[in-house]
C-alpha cells in the first residue's frame, strides 16, 4: 500500500481521492469531530471565481493535503453565507479563504492559515497542529490525574468561565437570529 501511494505521490496529477467533507452544519460537525476525538476544521473560502479560493481549491486536491485532513471533522463554509456568520460570530474571519484548525474538546482554535494557501503552508499548519494536539494530550492526561487526586479531597462547586464550543455556536446562532429580528 505504501508504495502505492508512494507511486501516486509522484505521479503528476493524480489524486488519491477527493477531500472528504462532513455532510452536515456545524453543530453536528463539532459532534462527530468530539466523538473521534479528533481535531475540527473549518475552511472558509469565498466565491468559486475568488483566485486565492480557486488556489486553495487545487491544493486540498493534493494527495498529501488529503491523507493529512482524512482523520480530521472537515467542513466547508462560504463567507457570507449564515452558517460562516455564525462562525464568525465565534471565530472572527479576518482573511478569506482562511483554514481553522480546532480542538474539538476544548473549542480553542489550535492553528489559523489565511490568504493564499499553499501547500507548504497548510503543511506547517498540519505540523503545528500535531506538535499542539500532542501537547495537549499530555496536559489532559495531567489534568484528569489532578481530578482524580482532587476528587478525593472534599469538593465545592465552581463554574467554569470557559464555554465549550456547542455552548458558543449556539450563542452565536442566537445572535444572529437577534440581529436578523432588530432588522
Amino acid at each position: 500500500m505504501k508504495a502505492l501511494f508512494g507511486k501516486l505521490m509522484g505521479a503528476p496529477n493524480v489524486h488519491m481521492k477527493k477531500m472528504e467533507l462532513f455532510n452536515g452544519g456545524v453543530k453536528e460537525a463539532i459532534a462527530e469531530a468530539k466523538a473521534k476525538k479528533t481535531v475540527f476544521v473549518v475552511i472558509v473560502t469565498g466565491p468559486s471565481t475568488d483566485e486565492a479560493t480557486e488556489k486553495l481549491d487545487e491544493v486540498l486536491k493534493d494527495a498529501e493535503i488529503i491523507s493529512r485532513f482524512a482523520s480530521m471533522v472537515c467542513i466547508r463554509l462560504e463567507t457570507g453565507s449564515s452558517t460562516c456568520s455564525q462562525f464568525a460570530a465565534i471565530y472572527p474571519v479576518i482573511i478569506v479563504p482562511s483554514v481553522y484548525f480546532i480542538d474539538s474538546s476544548s473549542g480553542v482554535d489550535i492553528e489559523i492559515t489565511g490568504g493564499v494557501i499553499t501547500k507548504e503552508s497548510l503543511l506547517g499548519s498540519f505540523s503545528k497542529v500535531s506538535d499542539k494536539m500532542t501537547g495537549s494530550v499530555k496536559e489532559t492526561e495531567k489534568k484528569e490525574e489532578t481530578e482524580t487526586v482532587k476528587a478525593q479531597e472534599p469538593q465545592q462547586s465552581s463554574s467554569s468561565p470557559s464555554s465549550s464550543l456547542q455552548e458558543r455556536v449556539e450563542r452565536a446562532k442566537m445572535l444572529v437570529e437577534q440581529r436578523k429580528a432588530e432588522k
